[in-house]
């Protein structure tokens, strides 16, 4: 209740300025442990309320949960060289992964929490105009938005190829696919969320399929009306920047809204960001600015992340094969790597992260990967594509 509440107050607060809230205390906090009946946030700037469970952030990262966490393979392709690169959660648990290499295609698996390993998914459509399928959100009860792309090779872009799309699951069977836009001036389209609750009232309910999408090449975010296919850009600051000169130039990569702010990766930078935006645009908010949470070192790429019920930032780092755990503070942050490593196939050129979904699936983390197909293990191992569960009850309870 709380982040319905916190939603319908950033909505009904359009443009209104905001402080950089107190990063020693939780406004992340998510999920059961938010009060129902927890304060909602003033008219006015300054810090948001937020429950009086929340834990403090300003302390260092120490793991209650042996180490490296349980993890399972629910599913491996069988091919190699093969690429999933992300994945949506839908509120039956069933999982949608999206593939970028060799096929631009959709896959659903169903049941991911009690399916045996080996339960192969359902292919729900492939995509003729690309070669790869990127990020992916809900914007209506079973219809998403994905971004697809062109590649001339596994993980190089065609310039120009990028667009967005809306596929329709109300029938599995025969789903229902339209193209909603090109988007030629894009660079490396890339992460992809939904901009508007229904918790939006005064958003029109024609409007509330928004999303957000994140350009890593370019170093921005879009706002893309999924109904008219018109966008615009959104939000780009320094914090999305690739670094300058990078061969392979990668700044913000995956992006998530929770409450009124919006968190990205950097992946160049390795670090974590946020800011306040306008619900009702996607804009930052005026005299709003960005928030470094955290900055990972000997890490080469941040890629993909979650956000858990308590705070704590689940981020898969692709190149290294690692899955860390961030802990945000006003003192810079802390973090470890809880499973993984450069070294080991466990999450081989890990791509991106998501929680379950219902009472008994919320803590399992699924990891989606590229199977090192670009950075090999020991610098020349690779394997298919694979999903991963991760159990991370107990982590910091």
């Amino acid at each position: 209740m709380q982040v319905i509440t916190t939603l319908i107050m950033a909505c009904a607060m359009g443009s209104v300025s905001a402080s950089p809230l107190n990063l020693g205390t939780s406004d992340l906090a998510l999920g059961p442990k938010a009060k129902a009946d927890a304060p909602a946030p003033g008219p006015g700037p300054g810090p948001v309320p937020v429950p009086s469970a929340a834990k403090p952030l300003n302390f260092d990262l120490k793991s209650k949960a042996q180490l490296p966490l349980p993890q399972r393979t629910v599913y491996q392709f069988p091919e190699d060289h093969t690429w999933v690169e992300n994945l949506y959660v839908r509120d039956n648990g069933d999982i949608l992964m999206t593939m970028m290499w060799p096929k631009a295609s959709l896959y659903l698996l169903k049941n991911p929490s009690t399916n045996p390993e080996g339960t192969e998914p359902t292919l729900i459509h492939t995509f003729d105009d690309a070669q790869g399928l990127l990020g992916i959100a809900e914007t209506a009860p079973d219809t998403f938005a994905v971004v697809s792309s062109k590649f001339s090779a596994m993980a190089a872009v065609v310039a120009g190829g990028s667009a967005i799309w809306e596929i329709s699951l109300q029938d599995v069977a025969n789903p229902k696919v339209r193209k909603v836009t090109d988007l030629p001036e894009g660079g490396f389209l890339n992460g992809l969320v939904k901009l508007h609750s229904a918790a939006c009232r005064n958003v029109a309910p024609a409007d509330r399929k928004t999303v957000l999408v994140s350009d890593s090449f370019n170093g921005l975010v879009y706002r893309v009306n999924t109904n008219t296919g018109a966008y615009e850009v959104a939000v780009k600051v320094p914090e999305m920047d690739p670094v300058e000169g990078a061969a392979l130039p990668f700044g913000v990569n995956g992006i998530k809204i929770v409450g009124h702010y919006l968190y990205w990766a950097n992946s160049d930078h390795t670090s974590m960001h946020r800011v306040a935006i306008d619900m009702t645009n996607g804009h930052m908010r005026e005299g709003a600015t960005v928030e470094t949470l955290v900055t990972l070192k000997d890490t080469a790429f941040l890629d993909e992340f979650d956000i858990d019920e308590d705070g704590t930032i689940w981020g898969v780092t692709n190149a290294d094969n690692k899955l860390i755990a961030m802990r945000p503070s006003a003192q810079g942050g802390s973090y470890e790597v809880v499973l993984g490593s450069n070294t080991e196939m466990t999450l081989a050129g890990d791509t991106s992260a998501r929680f379950g979904k219902g009472a008994f699936n919320r803590r399992t983390l699924y990891i989606t990967t590229g199977g090192a197909s670009v950075v090999p293990v020991n610098g020349t191992i690779t394997e298919p594509a694979k999903l991963v569960a991760v159990d991370t009850r107990g982590y910091l309870n």
